[in-house]
């Protein structure tokens, strides 16, 4: 009786078993999914970034070039004292100097990034789940933001 009953529970947990299966299968075929879309995905990021590489470097180097004959003819043939030569030398170090250091906190600035990689709004997505989820304050997550609003709005005034 216990040898039956047992090869029964066998049976029924076997068959609960095999109906779960079915659902296994399209989980996995699902997570393939989803990883062959963040595979495609990251192949078209990847070739978009080296076609922005090769353009960038492709600028620089007309760049550079333009800026080495402008400066070789300007000081081989203007009839400029040296002393002009010079200030007009230190000037135009001035301004390059300043401009790449806008360039670079430009490019480089991690707001400039998130938009670029679409991550400003996955965090905003984020942000409203977690105000919605439980209904918590999030330790104090929630008045430290409406704190910081309420400051920009009264700068702005």
């Amino acid at each position: 009786m216990k040898k039956n009953l047992l090869s029964l529970l066998l049976l029924l947990f076997y068959r609960r078993v095999r109906k779960f299966d079915a659902y296994r299968l399209a989980s996995v075929d699902l997570a393939r999914l989803k990883m062959s879309l963040l595979y495609i995905k990251g192949i078209k990021t990847s070739r978009l970034l080296l076609i922005n590489l090769l353009g960038m470097v492709l600028c620089l180097v007309f760049l550079i070039t333009s800026l080495i004959i402008f400066h070789t003819t300007l000081f081989l043939y203007a009839p400029w004292s040296i002393q002009t030569k010079m200030v007009v030398g230190i000037l135009f170090a001035t301004i390059y100097l300043l401009i790449s250091i806008w360039v670079f906190l430009s490019i480089f600035s991690q707001d400039k990034w998130l938009h670029i990689f679409h991550a400003d709004h996955m965090i905003d997505r984020l942000r409203k789940k977690s105000y919605q989820g439980d209904g918590s304050k999030n330790n104090g997550y929630d008045r430290r933001e409406e704190k910081i609003e309420r400051d920009q709005e009264t700068q702005d005034v």
